[in-house]
């Protein structure tokens, strides 16, 4: 089921519920006399205004949906003494909410990544060969141009985490796993031969990318395999140099590459 048909279930039952009923609509603060209501409220939310969104597609992802429906909560906790029958009522609802919103977050796909994805996208983008981050920057150019910026004399191209989706950003993660030598998936679906460079299979081109005084690991990495977008701020920078000669290293799939092992 996706998120769409997931969320407009959550979102029906709401509104459906005979105790929403003053959540269904704008708070109309000036025919209630609040008058500090948009002074402490600063993005008034209703379920009727989530669901008019939801309908219109505004929603281009799981948590800006959900984002709206949890303002809603907070508003009226915010504005609402503890206690009060509004807060009781809305607290209720948003733990609710959560209970729902987690279980279809599970398959979500385009979540954004949390901090400590990105350190981890970070850290295992620095481990990649030239060549390897190289074919990152050129998937990049194809399929979210937008994370990309040149340098004013184009010498480099930084990066950015931050414009990428969650989906885009996951799949990189799993793409760059596949180049390091020391990760081993938990369900292999072929097998990379990670013997030193000699005993690469024979006819297969071997390439060293740098030893650095190291023992080198070779595996099996077809150019054709998909690179996904995704990259972490703080920006990592590559120079076009190493983006020319992997277009030129890419015409020879399947090619053997050679990364340090740690």
């Amino acid at each position: 089921m996706s998120w769409q048909s997931a969320m407009e279930k959550v979102i029906s039952k709401f509104m459906a519920r005979r105790d929403t009923e003053a959540f269904r609509e704008p708070v109309n603060h000036v025919a209630l006399g609040l008058v500090d209501y948009l002074v402490l409220v600063k993005r008034p939310m209703d379920l009727g205004t989530v669901r008019y969104k939801f309908n219109k597609n505004q929603y281009k992802a799981l948590h800006e949906c959900a984002a709206d429906i949890r303002l809603v909560w907070a508003n009226a906790m915010l504005y609402n003494q503890p206690g009060s029958r509004i807060h009781q009522v809305a607290q209720q609802f948003s733990e609710e909410f959560e209970a729902k919103y987690s279980a279809i977050a599970k398959d979500d796909k385009d979540k954004p990544p949390s901090l400590e994805e990105m350190k981890d996208w970070c850290d295992k983008y620095f481990r990649l060969t030239p060549e390897q981050g190289g074919r990152i920057i050129m998937h990049l150019e194809k399929v979210s141009p937008k994370s990309l910026s040149k340098s004013s004399d184009g010498m480099e191209v930084d990066v950015n985490v931050d414009m990428m989706s969650g989906a885009v950003f996951r799949g990189a993660i799993k793409m760059m796993e596949k180049f390091l030598p020391d990760f081993e998936p938990k369900k292999p679906k072929r097998k990379y031969n990670m013997t030193a460079s000699s005993d690469a299979a024979e006819g297969t081109p071997t390439k060293k990318l740098g030893t650095a005084g190291g023992e080198v690991a070779t595996y099996a990495a077809p150019v054709s395999q998909t690179i996904l977008a995704a990259l972490a701020t703080p920006t990592v920078a590559a120079t076009t140099e190493t983006v020319a000669s992997t277009a030129a290293a890419a015409a020879e799939a399947p090619v053997t590459m050679a990364a340090v092992a740690p």
